[in-house]
């Protein structure tokens, strides 16, 4: 139910979920343009308006529902930190994890504080935007490459980002090279931004649309087709099949709607496989980016764990983990060939693979049980499938790095706050039934 306040001088009211909306509007700008507060060309506060309103949500929340079974999953997550803490000053790594534990509880807070934000917008509304979203980054991105735009979009660009230390992409030799034309910006950073942020509001929006289930995959799969010929990004189509296999394992689907999607999966797959033949996909895979996304990353993480199997590197202990990274990228002849790409990236670079720094950093039994707090602090939220959230999650963190920050993080809160409104919505339509 939307609620208003009606002004004594007969203004038009403004509604909460107007508020609600404006505030989702900005916190997408702030992930989407990577807004940081930096000092001296270093990041102090990453993802600051995000941040910060996700902090007030979550604050307005626990004053106003008394908070108490979240604050005890809360609770846990903190000595989970302090346990790990106290096992860096062991090792002597301790202001390195300082820091980055302090950040991710803070990520962690000020998600679910937007995942409220989210899950509390009237799902109609919110399905339309994220739709409207979507399409307007395809259309942006189809005007680039093929209308010319590309120019124009470089010169908003250099003003937008005029604030950033290191600017924004622009690679337009090594795009032509990799994928035969130059790949979209579509106002972000970098080009990867454009398929992983239009796959994730699409997905969004499928998620929360009421329409028969053929008419909403047909829709997805019609997006993310085209948006990966357009934007030349192979995280659309790892994001756009991770949900559709975690669609076959959502609760309600019976054993016939599962083999259909199940086929209908392994023929979208075929398709893609034969739209993606038309870009020279082998010479991206053998490339640097490849190497620091998949390649790489499990790579590191099967070193770190013969090091540490069931508690990993740890958080913040950068020392061992340079050395890993490090090994590792030599080992397969990458270092010497990267060597551009690892001095102006660094370990982040190499990293760029947010599931696999969990099994990195936390190992095995860490990893797995700081999986659980954190989908137990989730689940306070509401009903959603938690097999289908961890499974489409994983497709957008195989694709995106930097573990402590908001933006990874919010993915998972993303997916959380479209399901608990799809599911409140079909609650209450029983109800209404009834």
């Amino acid at each position: 139910m939307t609620t208003s306040t009606l002004s004594r001088r007969g203004v038009l009211p403004v509604r909460k979920d107007d508020i609600r909306i404006a505030l989702l509007i900005v916190s997408l700008i702030g992930l989407y343009t990577q807004f940081h507060l930096y000092v001296g060309g270093r990041i102090v506060f990453p993802f600051l308006i995000p941040n910060l309103i996700g902090a007030a949500a979550f604050a307005h929340y626990s004053l106003k529902r008394r908070f108490q079974p979240a604050i005890k999953v809360l609770t846990l997550l903190i000595l989970f930190v302090v346990s790990s803490l106290l096992m860096a000053a062991f090792n002597g790594y301790l202001s390195g994890a300082l820091g980055k534990y302090s950040q991710i509880l803070f990520s962690l807070v000020a998600g679910y504080g937007l995942c409220t934000l989210i899950s509390h917008i009237e799902r109609e509304r919110l399905r339309k935007l994220l739709e409207r979203l979507a399409w307007g980054v395809l259309i942006v991105a189809f005007a680039e490459v093929y209308l010319g735009f590309y120019d124009i979009m470089t010169q908003i660009n250099s003003v937008l980002y005029s604030w950033r230390p290191q600017g924004f992409y622009t690679a337009i030799e090594r795009d032509i090279a990799l994928w035969g034309q130059v790949r979209p910006l579509v106002f972000s950073t970098e080009p990867s931004l454009v398929g992983v942020w239009g796959s994730v509001l699409m997905v969004g929006a499928t998620i929360l649309a009421p329409s028969e289930q053929w008419k909403r995959y047909l829709a997805l799969t019609l997006y993310a087709g085209a948006l990966f010929f357009v934007a030349r990004s192979n995280t659309v189509l790892l994001i756009f099949s991770f949900y559709i296999g975690a669609s076959i394992a959502k609760e309600g689907n019976n054993l016939i709607k599962q083999i259909t999607i199940l086929f209908s999966t392994i023929g979208i797959s075929f398709a893609l496989l034969f739209i993606s033949s038309l870009t020279p996909l082998v010479n991206y895979a053998q490339g640097t980016s490849f190497f620091a996304r998949i390649t790489g990353p499990y790579l590191t993480t099967i070193e770190s764990l013969k090091y540490s199997p069931f508690f990993g590197i740890g958080l913040g202990n950068d020392r061992l983990l340079e050395e890993t990274v490090f090994s590792v990228w030599a080992q397969a002849g990458m270092l010497v060939r990267s060597a551009t790409y690892v001095e102006a990236h660094g370990i982040t670079g190499m990293l760029t693979n947010n599931f696999f720094w969990i099994w990195i950093n936390f190992g095995l039994a860490g990893g797995v049980l700081f999986l659980i707090l954190v989908f137990s602090f989730v689940r306070q939220l509401g009903r959603f499938s938690v097999t289908m959230i961890l499974i489409t999650t994983l497709g957008t963190w195989m694709t995106v790095g930097g573990f402590v920050d908001l933006r990874s993080w919010f993915f998972l809160y993303f997916f959380v706050a479209c399901a608990i409104s799809a599911e409140q919505s079909k609650i209450n339509v029983t109800k209404r039934q009834s």
